[in-house]
């Protein structure tokens, strides 16, 4: 069992502060925890450099002391909300989050569970891992639903001779990217292939 079972329920959000509507995603969020019992520490920019065991309380409530975080950032902060989930078990997280959604709260944030490794991180560095991971999460399905598509598009129309190999050579590596077990760590690669996939199923659809 993790030692961060049974934990304070609470959630641990950041709102990006220049993005729209800010105050009230606050504002609504206090009011969901209020209405499920769960405690909320809201994080403001000048507290991404702490770690979430010491922001979530956790390395309180565990007696630990937490270990230090080098990580440091050599792009721009991710420009996203962030809401992190303490001390829910699986089934409890899945209910939490179809509350979230049905309720129309923190939507838009990247989400994340606290783990026995990530207290010891700090929140910026949670926050550019998580939306690392996003990005390359979204060029997969960005990929997965053009490569859906352009199948449907020849089968049903076919593409101009000009086009045909192209499109055949992108969609074999395509497919070959999406076969495989693991989502490849390679989001400019399947952006890019989206993208010349998208022109070349376009002149299908125009021929027709």
């Amino acid at each position: 069992m993790s030692i961060i079972s049974g934990l304070t329920k609470r959630l641990v959000y950041y709102v990006n502060p220049d993005q729209e509507h800010a105050i009230t995603k606050q504002i609504n969020m206090r009011e969901f925890c209020k209405r499920h019992d769960i405690v909320l520490t809201l994080v403001e920019r000048t507290e991404l450099t702490d770690q979430l065991g010491y922001l979530s309380h956790i390395a309180e409530e565990l007696d630990i002391e937490l270990q230090s975080d080098n990580f440091t950032r050599d792009q721009p902060l991710p420009e996203y909300d962030l809401l992190l989930i303490c001390g829910f078990e699986a089934d409890e997280r899945n209910e939490l989050l179809k509350q979230l959604q049905e309720e129309e709260v923190a939507r838009g944030a990247l989400k994340a569970i606290a783990t026995e490794t990530n207290i010891h991180w700090t929140l910026e560095h949670i926050l550019s891992d998580v939306a690392e991971e996003h990005i390359v999460i979204q060029a997969y399905m960005d990929l997965r639903e053009t490569v859906r598509v352009g199948e449907i598009v020849t089968e049903t129309t076919g593409l101009p001779p000009q086009a045909r190999q192209a499109f055949d050579q992108r969609m074999d590596l395509a497919q070959k990217m999406l076969s495989s077990r693991q989502i490849p760590n390679e989001p400019d690669l399947m952006r890019q292939l989206a993208r010349e996939l998208k022109i070349l199923i376009t002149m299908g659809e125009e021929q027709d």
